[in-house]
């Protein structure tokens, strides 16, 4: 749960998870005081500043902050016996193409921890990596009719991260706006049903606050459509957070853009008029032209080669995965470790 104390910036910000408290604030005298008024009424201890919660370790320096989550990797490859393996440079190799096993599951296969690993590797693809968001939404398809050869491609996951152990998020001091939305389609890429995968990034102070790779719950009839769609699926995203914004008083933070690679998308957003092309979509995509009309949110173009949410709806060779891993304000950090200005608190 989140609690809010006072308003925009000089507001205290309360995060509760189980017997677990996060604090924090511009001011430290007011997350002292918020502590001293705590430990006289519940039994707390108070940790100092933090540097891990929920498997995220922090990061601080003067003028960033970086979330990352090595130790969380670490104990991931020694659970499942991958210390030892070679890493390689992509979540998975573009030629890897999986379909449902359709054959009976032998007894070797219905030992392999298949639903385990994916299930460990969603959560970080949550928190903290979204460069391997596409590659884990793809293989969490297979939970239930998998086999040897989808286990050996999760697998490959986990040689991905070995080797990149230490890329993070960071997120950089610096005035902003308000978030900013990218969000790109793959038409058609599930070989088993046709439906297109919808990805979508949103950026605040150079790194992302949230992500998606997801497949499309309909059939797209085109790129155009797949793009439009997935546009809609992003200004849902994005209307969130300027809501949750504004309840926080960061009415600054409210101001919305999204950007998109797909000219003909944005213009069947912009233009009601192209019926013959539109009037077979659901009318729940043609949310996002009421959006646009009412200012909640702008659309711009952007070349495919400066789309980061690429990464969130195929295979990328490794140059171009590389490339949007750095445009979303990852990299790694090597740095000794400074925590973030908060506090931990642990409850009796």
């Amino acid at each position: 749960c989140l609690y809010q104390i006072g308003k925009g910036q000089e507001s205290i910000l309360i995060v509760v998870y189980v017997d677990d408290i996060l604090i924090a604030s511009r001011n430290l005298e007011d997350i002292k005081g918020l502590i001293r008024k705590l430990s006289s009424i519940f039994d707390v201890k108070d940790i100092g500043e933090v540097g891990y919660c929920l498997g995220i370790e922090f990061q601080r320096t003067a003028k960033e902050i970086k979330l990352h989550q090595r130790g969380f990797i670490c104990d991931l490859l020694d659970r499942f016996g991958m210390c030892d393996a070679n890493p390689v440079s992509t979540p998975m190799d573009c030629n890897t193409k999986l379909q449902k096993n359709v054959n009976p599951v032998s007894v070797e296969e219905t030992k392999l921890p298949y639903r385990e690993l994916i299930g460990a590797l969603n959560y970080l693809s949550m928190a903290t990596r979204p460069d391997i968001s596409y590659t884990v939404s793809y293989l969490s398809q297979f939970n239930n009719c998998y086999s040897k050869t989808h286990w050996i491609a999760a697998k490959r996951v986990l040689r991905y991260l070995k080797g990149s152990m230490n890329l993070g998020i960071i997120f950089r001091c610096g005035s902003e706006d308000g978030p900013t939305g990218y969000v790109d389609a793959d038409w058609g890429g599930c070989p088993d049903d046709r439906r297109s995968y919808t990805g979508f990034t949103f950026m605040l102070s150079g790194g992302p606050i949230s992500w998606e790779s997801k497949k499309q719950k309909t059939v797209a009839l085109s790129s155009t459509e797949a793009e439009y769609m997935g546009m809609t699926e992003a200004l849902k995203e994005g209307i969130y957070l300027r809501k949750m914004f504004l309840e926080l008083g960061l009415n600054d933070l409210s101001k919305m853009k999204m950007f998109n690679d797909n000219l003909s998308a944005i213009k069947l957003s912009e233009n009601p008029t192209f019926h013959a092309r539109s009037k077979h979509i659901d009318i729940r995509y043609h949310f996002i032209r009421e959006a646009l009309k009412n200012g909640i949110i702008s659309i711009g173009h952007i070349s495919t080669e400066n789309m980061l949410s690429d990464i969130l709806t195929k295979r990328l060779p490794r140059n171009k995965h590389e490339d949007c891993v750095t445009m979303m304000g990852m990299k790694s950090y090597d740095k000794d470790h400074s925590a973030t200005r908060g506090e931990v608190l642990e409850s009796g």
